[in-house]
């Protein structure tokens, strides 16, 4: 981990008063098992980068409810508000997060950081329904998997920070048992959402639609590829294709192009725009080829739609004496 403005004791970075009040730590609990928990309330800006270097690790990042602070994992770093977000967040060693925080941010965050080896020894072989083992499923990107946190999850966390108050020579034991635990709830949650029963994920339909409509509210705009609107919400990209069907019937390339069509005729039928400012309007660099989609999918051309001005001829009362 590195930050601004700490030092380090006994694996606890702490800050100055004036930076931030509460901690952040790293607890070594055994060989291929590492926590690292953030509880901090900040007093000016603060950034912290955390990595694993360990090739063969998995990572269960967890949002235990951080406010006005923002996320950005990964490589292609996609960025995430945090806001009272309870979540979980399963990705490869090597991916690195950055937590940055403004004045009065409130960072809440456990990290549970396991070898390979680890797991097969503690846990067994993490299985996903394709029959690939989790370390080693090939994967587009480096995230996994992204879900909120249910309160059997949640309650077990807050259980992290009660470990503190025990003996020492006892917590080792104390932080592999609620490690245990809490990992065996996690990855229930997590199979759960690749059981398809034709029913939709509330939460999951909310954080799709409330995405999709900031993607659609400005068609001026290309439409990122798949994989990265995936990403950004933390989804695969199979997750993603299959819920996007369920809630609009279409894929998403489909629809796209739909909305694009109904919003043009709109912006003609105004009377205000050339087909050359429509088509710029829906992210078309060709008017050509815009016109073309346009009268595939209209059966007519998009200059046939604007409406045509009329003449009007005013008439002078004239008097007669």
């Amino acid at each position: 981990m590195s930050g601004l403005h700490y030092r380090v004791q006994n694996n606890r970075f702490v800050f100055p008063a004036s930076v931030a009040e509460g901690f952040a730590e790293v607890i070594p609990v055994e060989r291929g098992l590492s926590l690292c928990t953030l509880d901090l309330l900040t007093h000016t800006e603060l950034a912290l980068m955390i990595s694993s270097r360990n090739p063969d690790t998995v990572n269960f990042r967890y949002n235990l409810g951080s406010i006005n602070s923002e996320e950005a994992v990964g490589p292609e770093y996609f960025s995430t508000t945090g806001s009272n977000l309870r979540s979980l967040l399963v990705y490869k060693a090597g991916v690195t997060t950055w937590l940055s925080a403004r004045r009065g941010s409130y960072l809440n965050y456990l990290f549970v950081v396991m070898s390979d080896e680890w797991m097969r020894a503690n846990i067994g072989e993490m299985i996903m329904p394709d029959s690939a083992h989790l370390m080693r499923r090939n994967m587009h990107d480096h995230f996994y998997l992204y879900q909120d946190l249910d309160m059997p999850i949640y309650a077990t966390t807050r259980q992290i920070g009660d470990v503190r108050s025990i003996a020492w020579d006892c917590r080792a034991v104390a932080y592999k048992g609620i490690t245990l635990q809490l990992i065996s709830l996690s990855w229930s949650r997590i199979i759960s959402q690749f059981r398809d029963t034709g029913q939709i994920n509330i939460a999951d339909k909310e954080k799709m639609v409330t995405f999709m409509d900031r993607i659609f509210a400005d068609l001026s705009k290309p439409l990122p590829p798949v994989e990265k609107l995936a990403a950004t919400i933390f989804m695969s990209k199979s997750k993603f294709n299959q819920l996007f069907k369920k809630i609009y019937q279409k894929n998403v390339y489909e629809y796209y192009s739909e909305i694009r069509m109904h919003k043009a005729m709109a912006l003609l039928k105004t009377g205000r725009y050339s087909v050359a400012e429509v088509a710029h309007e829906i992210s078309y660099m060709n008017h050509g080829h815009f016109s073309r989609a346009f009268s595939k999918f209209y059966g007519m051309l998009p200059k046939d739609c604007i409406p045509k001005m009329r003449n009007f001829r005013i008439r002078r009362n004239v008097g007669t004496t």
